[in-house]
């Protein structure tokens, strides 16, 4: 399974998926911010990319932004934590190729269905 990938300030929702897919061996990673994960990722080709909208300093939003000037997504499945249509349709003008899912759904299934862009 490729790697995943988490970005979000809430460290609950890091101690949720952190033993979700550890306990699937599945090579997993967290970041507290979309300026730590810049600084510490040097690719994001061929992973599972999941990453909140509200962060301090730096958004979901301006992370989306710099991706897709910066990197190759096209075998990158994003999943963006929102219910809010708004939202969506902001990140889809830059990229229709992303899936939004609100984070207290995201399953380990949904992961699984996320590899390789399956969603």
């Amino acid at each position: 399974m490729q790697k995943v990938i988490l970005i979000d300030d809430d460290h609950i929702t890091h101690f949720i998926f952190e033993n979700l897919l550890s306990d699937e061996g599945i090579d997993f990673v967290a970041y507290d911010s979309a300026v730590q994960f810049l600084a510490n990722t040097p690719s994001v080709e061929d992973c599972i990319l999941l990453m909140d909208v509200n962060m301090p300093a730096f958004s979901g939003f301006q992370l989306w932004t710099k991706l897709n000037q910066e990197y190759d997504l096209s075998n990158t499945s994003v999943t963006v934590f929102t219910s809010d249509n708004r939202v969506k349709s902001e990140f889809s003008s830059l990229n229709p190729n992303v899936n939004f899912i609100d984070k207290h759904e995201l399953s380990l299934e949904t992961i699984k269905a996320l590899q390789h862009g399956n969603r």
